[in-house]
């Protein structure tokens, strides 16, 4: 990750997070089947699994024990 991402990851994290637990709140208010509340929760997560799957970089470390130094370069 660069610095930027570095640095605004934190506090992106903590907004979700507040944001989630309002939005859940509200939920909550109309909906009153757990299956469908339960639905609504993991959705985000999933989206999110999916993204740092994608998107994360494997650690230099990492690859350089797998003996992929090619990639490891690549990510340095």
């Amino acid at each position: 990750m660069n610095e930027t991402s570095r640095a605004s990851t934190p506090m992106v994290l903590a907004i979700g997070w507040a944001s989630g637990q309002i939005i859940i709140a509200l939920i909550c208010v109309w909906v009153s089947s757990w299956r469908l509340i339960f639905f609504y929760t993991f959705a985000p997560l999933c989206v999110l699994t999916y993204y740092v799957y994608k998107y994360t970089l494997e650690s230099p470390r990492f690859l350089a024990v797998k003996h992929q130094f090619d990639e490891a370069k690549k990510v340095i």
